[in-house]
């Protein structure tokens, strides 16, 4: 059971909204969470919005400027003020049911992150939690440059179809899961992360071995942290202390690597290739590719001609 019900449900709850999401992560088969990217215009009387059960979420006011007001319908106040980019709306313990009024006055655009609560559960064992009985706060219009850049980050993917892949955009899932507990559980506010070592030679092996044996496919994050026994959550601090490299690079370097020994010892085309190393679009791959190499694919394969 996802901390937003099914995917249905989120989807529903976004075109809940004037023209409903500009882009949505559902059709992507993301896992760890759902972003919608909504352009919101000019408000003319308050919408009715039914919170979902149990939902972790943030939403980024990214662009533009608006009075926003916010109350449970036939309750209380939530909030009334003017939003500005940056501005952030944290939910953690949103009641089933309950149905909110919102209205606005002016166009902006927001970025809505939703983790799953399996992902919040991960970060909390990483965190020797309980997530069943670990409190949330709510917060309403603050400031967190973690979770600010998480979401801008999510929304730049989403713009780009995930061109990055899922490693990396679960990786972002799985940091503001930890940020979600660190900073919006009491119990977490003064503790310090546990350290509790790094990667074995043979673990990083392990996890190379399983990379460079489905270099063309969809790896997921559980899969790399499955390989060396970890949690998800510690897998990605202990690799990155182990090898200089978050877990998504670390794949990009691999395929890389293989893209140019096919490069220099084959005839295939750029495209076939990409595609072979896990890349849907040759534009993004060539773009990653010179990122690394420092020339493009067609340059590198005359250079090494």
């Amino acid at each position: 059971m996802s901390a937003f019900g099914d995917k249905q449900d989120r989807v529903s709850w976004a075109e809940t909204f004037p023209d409903g999401p500009a882009a949505s992560s559902v059709p992507s088969g993301l896992a760890g969470g759902t972003v919608f990217a909504f352009d919101q215009p000019k408000g003319t009387e308050p919408i009715l919005l039914a919170t979902p059960p149990g939902a972790h979420g943030v939403v980024l006011f990214a662009d533009g400027f608006a009075n926003i007001s916010e109350r449970e319908l036939g309750g209380s106040l939530l909030y009334n003020q003017r939003v500005e980019p940056g501005d952030l709306l944290v939910g953690n313990n949103w009641r089933d049911g309950v149905t909110h009024a919102v209205e606005w006055d002016a166009t902006h655009q927001a970025i809505a992150m939703f983790v799953e609560s399996d992902t919040v559960e991960s970060a909390c064992r990483t965190l020797d939690l309980d997530y069943g009985g670990t409190a949330f706060d709510d917060r309403y219009l603050v400031r967190d440059q973690l979770l600010e850049e998480l979401a801008r980050a999510l929304g730049r993917e989403l713009a780009e179809g995930f061109a990055h892949g899922a490693l990396y955009a679960e990786q972002l899932l799985l940091t503001a899961a930890v940020q979600l507990v660190r900073g919006y559980s009491p119990s977490r506010r003064t503790r310090r992360l546990p350290n509790r070592g790094g990667l074995t030679g043979a673990m990083v092996r392990r996890v190379e071995e399983l990379v460079r044996s489905r270099l063309g496919e969809e790896l997921r994050l559980r899969d790399l942290a499955g390989a060396a026994g970890l949690s998800e959550y510690h897998f990605c601090r202990a690799f990155r202390h182990a090898t200089g490299l978050a877990p998504f690079e670390f794949v990009a370097r691999l395929r890389v690597e293989e893209a140019k020994r096919r490069l220099r010892e084959t005839d295939a085309g750029v495209l076939e290739i990409a595609i072979d190393v896990g890349y849907r679009s040759a534009s993004h791959f060539s773009q990653l590719f010179r990122r690394q190499v420092g020339l493009t694919p067609t340059a590198y394969r005359r250079a090494s001609s």
